[in-house]
């Protein structure tokens, strides 16, 4: 009970904390506020109202500390299990049995309507094939740029003063990916995670020879392109090729040196002005799910509808060369673009499912890799534009929403009638 309070609380806190540093009113009179304000000794002991001054820093405070309660109560839970898991093992054969038996391998899955593996492989590429294509059979350089120009005019310009990560943000970034799988070079993220600092060293001499040659190794644009069967889409071992979700394991190099971009303070200030009172999570910092969910509940609660929107193939969808000159216009660094680029838009995914592999690659540079470090930041562009794009529209029932969320490619938003929600979703499917 007292942790889902201290959730709701932290839902209503970010609401209250965002529009207080953003330089909006809050009303006294809004129940959020009196509820953060009001209920303020449970989190953070101060019997007395703060002054002006001092709100914005105690509100704060007190998320970074609900925060790390929450963050120790949920590791407790994970030490709980683990320790009740290990006396029921030690305790009983017949519970070593059971979870024995419940690890065993399943049956072998296949391709629906392929009688080879083979043909198997072949089902899945023609499918994504297709994903990547349709639509896009006459789109030219001319349809890219204006697509670009269109999406940059909602995308704030905020010149990154960026420079190639040192040597000791690849060493952090490397830390980062403990734990990740391998790449087709074989490195795990928990082996390259313990490769010492002089080597980091000399691979950031060699990044920077990339950027400046806008030159990537050809190795660097070779991924394994896991196709995982969605678990509820399997019937009698049997699945369809469109019901797999592609996942892009890149080498750990290079998931090193774009993580370490990513995290440069430069690349997070810009995100922080990208999603800046649109709604969109993204970055360090970002407003997690149990955040999210808190504040829809409260807007719920007092709005009366509510409605959540989720992209089909949301990253397969999204043009990697729109993506690219977008940043571009926003000011990101032409070394960093160049070289995206040179990997972005000439994949060689090496396709594997169910343990198997085809050797053979399937070539793309229409699709955004899912599981590429910049991957939510290329889909919180997409979304901040559309976003933004929709809010600049006029309707009737505009004035009815009365919050929206969108955390990945998934679209919240409440509002005082149906027909506001509807129209909402109209225009995002416009």
């Amino acid at each position: 009970m007292q942790e889902r309070k201290l959730r709701k609380w932290l839902g209503r806190a970010f609401g209250s904390y965002n529009r207080m540093r953003t330089g909006k009113t809050v009303e006294v009179e809004t129940k959020e506020h009196q509820k953060v304000w009001g209920n303020r000794n449970m989190v953070k002991e101060m019997p007395e109202m703060p002054n002006e001054s001092e709100k914005l820093t105690w509100i704060r405070e007190a998320i970074e500390e609900v925060k790390k309660k929450l963050q120790k109560e949920e590791d407790q839970r994970k030490y709980d299990r683990i320790k009740t898991w290990r006396r029921r093992m030690q305790d009983s054969v017949s519970e070593v049995g059971r979870w024995l038996r419940s690890k065993r391998q399943r049956p072998g899955i296949t391709i629906a309507g392929a009688s080879t593996r083979q043909e198997g492989f072949e089902a899945i590429r023609k499918h994504w094939k297709e994903v990547w294509t349709t639509g896009r059979e006459h789109m030219n350089d001319d349809d890219i740029a204006q697509l670009a120009e269109e999406m940059a005019r909602h995308v704030p310009t905020v010149p990154i003063k960026g420079r190639t990560p040192t040597t000791k943000e690849l060493l952090a970034a490397a830390h980062r990916g403990a734990g990740k799988a391998g790449g087709l070079d074989g490195w795990s993220g928990d082996e390259v995670s313990h490769v010492p600092l002089p080597a980091w060293q000399r691979f950031n001499r060699m990044v920077k020879r990339w950027e400046s040659s806008k030159q990537v190794p050809d190795v660097l644009k070779m991924s394994r392109m896991l196709n995982l069967a969605k678990e509820n889409k399997i019937k009698n071992a049997t699945v369809k090729a469109a019901e797999t979700r592609p996942l892009s394991i890149y080498s750990a190099v290079w998931r090193t040196y774009l993580t370490a971009w990513y995290r440069t303070p430069a690349v997070q200030n810009w995100i922080s002005e990208l999603v800046l009172n649109t709604g969109v999570a993204c970055g360090t910092g970002a407003e997690t799910t149990e955040e999210m969910i808190g504040a829809m509940t409260d807007c719920l609660a007092e709005s009366g509808y509510a409605a959540a929107l989720d992209f089909s193939q949301a990253f397969d969808r999204l043009h990697p060369e729109i993506s690219l000159r977008v940043l571009t216009k926003a000011g990101f660094p032409m070394q960093l673009i160049h070289t995206l680029r040179q990997v972005w838009t000439r994949q060689h995914r090496i396709m594997e499912f169910d343990g198997e592999r085809l050797e053979h690659p399937l070539e793309t540079g229409q699709a955004t890799p899912q599981g590429d470090p910049f991957g939510p930041l290329l889909l919180a562009v997409w979304m901040v534009a559309a976003t933004n794009e929709i809010e600049a529209q006029k309707t009737n029932t505009k004035k009815q929403v009365t919050l929206k969320k969108v955390y990945v490619d998934d679209r919240n938003f409440t509002a005082t009638s149906a027909e506001a929600l509807l129209d909402r979703k109209q225009q995002w499917e416009q």
